[in-house]
């Protein structure tokens, strides 16, 4: 047999170096691993950055639409109150030919109803200025004829008690073949917009 000698120290010694040595690939991995979370989180930084701007071009778009809807609103009282005025200016025609049906004597028949543009009623008193003029009226002209002028006077004089008139006026009547034709003006109350 052969006598080998061993060196037990310097075996040691390389066991040990090689148990130190680490595999050229784990720092590439670690480089990638590191180099992948970076661009991670850069996205997600810029994901973040991009919905924040997000965030705030909603937030002048919704501030916005908040003046609009306040504009809006506005508009739409303004036109519910021009829709009263218009509305409380509205001719009642039912109201007012019922009213004229119930005052109107035999021999007297109303032939057209025309309505005028409503009119300022100025006020008795001269002294006050323009501005305390009375409301506005709406103005019904209406033609017929009667049998006779009596039957004229009579529906004028039932006409000028009627509720739903402020006057009436007489602008015209003459004599034509044994009748009375006829046109006057009736001044009608209006209601107030609420």
């Amino acid at each position: 047999m052969q006598n080998q000698q061993i060196n037990l120290l310097k075996a040691m010694v390389i066991e040990e170096t090689r148990a130190d040595v680490v595999p050229v690939w784990v720092p590439w991995v670690l480089a990638l691993l590191i180099l992948l979370s970076g661009g991670g989180i850069y996205k997600k930084t810029t994901e973040i950055t991009a919905l924040q701007h997000d965030i705030s071009g909603l937030e002048q778009k919704k501030s916005f639409l908040i003046e609009e809807m306040g504009a809006a609103e506005a508009a739409m009282k303004d036109v519910v109150h021009i829709l009263a005025v218009t509305l409380s200016n509205r001719i009642r025609w039912s109201e007012l030919m019922r009213e004229v049906s119930m005052v109107i004597p035999e021999g007297v028949w109303i032939t057209r109803w025309e309505s005028l543009a409503p009119t300022t009623r100025p006020q008795t008193d001269k002294t006050q200025d323009r501005s305390s003029q009375g409301p506005d009226e709406m103005q019904i002209k209406i033609s017929g004829e009667a049998l006779s002028q009596e039957q004229l006077n009579l529906f004028l004089l039932t006409l000028e008690r009627s509720p739903l008139l402020i006057e009436s006026r007489l602008t015209h009547a003459r004599k034509i073949n044994k009748e009375v034709q006829f046109e006057l003006i009736v001044s009608l109350k209006m209601e107030k917009p609420r």
